[in-house]
């Protein structure tokens, strides 16, 4: 079981979330927070100037220049979040492909757009944009995670000049209550992937974990509390909660300390507010590096 709980912070950076959780078994171990205070990539800063840091995330996020920030209309839950980075680019640097990992303040990175397209090269979904294209359900570790016509998914790199890993052929789910139903009547519930495992969020608080074989793997309870009482998971996703922004999963949520309803109009947009996360046990990874 998820726990979280809501705290109120006064800060001139913005809060953002990365919290675990560990279906395996109904465990109940519990641990600390990932919280970061940051500002986000510096680049934004000339992209989006005069703004504070919230107002550049809301902007960034908003902007049509992140990839995987265009939610698409055939899931829940957007999942901007590539593993803990988020990627997008400066339409005045056709050269340069940016991201920037959710826990350093003012990250700098950058690669190569030729190696880092924002549109796919090969398989099924070949010319597609990671900014735009509908058929993107979501960014993964250094992968993207896509839907195809013929009601079956498709991973790709990127990276790699944006070319097919994986064009899986499989349309119905193995196990669980879902046994035998299409991907094509669930996908409405999907909410992120990440590590080889798709994610699906039904009603408010029921999480079914699959496989990208589609094989389920566990299904759990995430139960928020504190000053979100009475809030779920599906409030957070569906973006009914003041002040949080739902970006994607992890090894869990990814949550900003933001709202964007709306897009900020003027560098005196108020502060906002952040999420006190205590979650169960989280899985541990290393994030790859990459070269220019």
């Amino acid at each position: 079981m998820l726990v979280c709980g809501r705290g109120l912070f006064g800060q001139s950076y913005t809060y953002l979330y990365r919290f675990a959780a560990s279906d395996v078994g109904g465990s109940s171990t519990i641990t600390s927070q990932l919280r970061y205070d940051i500002r986000p990539h510096s680049r934004t800063e000339s992209m989006f100037p005069g703004q504070t840091s919230s107002e550049r995330w809301r902007s960034l996020i908003t902007s049509g220049y992140v990839m995987g920030g265009h939610k698409s209309t055939l899931t829940r839950g957007i999942d901007l979040a590539e593993d803990w980075d988020i990627n997008f680019i400066d339409p005045t640097d056709p050269s340069r492909t940016y991201w920037g990992n959710l826990y350093i303040d003012r990250e700098t990175g950058s690669v190569s757009r030729s190696g880092y397209p924002d549109r796919l090269s090969t398989g099924p979904q070949a010319g597609q944009s990671l900014l735009t294209s509908n058929n993107l359900i979501a960014m993964g570790d250094d992968h993207s995670l896509w839907y195809d016509a013929d009601g079956t998914l498709s991973r790709y790199s990127f990276g790699s000049g944006g070319s097919l890993i994986n064009d899986y052929t499989w349309t119905s789910f193995s196990g669980g209550a879902w046994n035998g139903l299409t991907l094509a009547s669930k996908l409405n519930l999907f909410i992120g992937y990440e590590q080889s495992n798709l994610y699906f969020l039904e009603g408010d608080s029921t999480v079914y974990r699959f496989s990208l074989s589609g094989v389920l793997e566990n299904t759990y309870q995430v139960v928020l509390d504190g000053e979100l009482s009475g809030r779920t998971l599906g409030d957070l996703v569906d973006g009914k909660i003041d002040g949080y922004t739902y970006l994607g999963w992890d090894a869990g949520p990814i949550v900003a300390g933001i709202d964007i309803s709306s897009v900020p109009e003027s560098s005196s947009f108020p502060a906002f507010f952040g999420v006190s996360v205590v979650v169960v046990t989280v899985a541990s990874r290393r994030k790859r590096v990459r070269n220019a």
